[in-house]
């Protein structure tokens, strides 16, 4: 059963950096993507 729990997991995250890219791209358009981390 652990297989089910470490998708959700990774699934979990996957939405969630998903979502922080998007919100990255509206924010700043045109700017370099390494931006964001500085």
């Amino acid at each position: 059963m652990d297989f089910l729990l470490i998708y959700v997991e990774v699934a979990g995250a996957y939405l969630l950096a998903d979502s922080m890219l998007r919100s990255l791209e509206h924010s700043s358009r045109g700017e370099p993507f390494a931006k964001g981390f500085e």
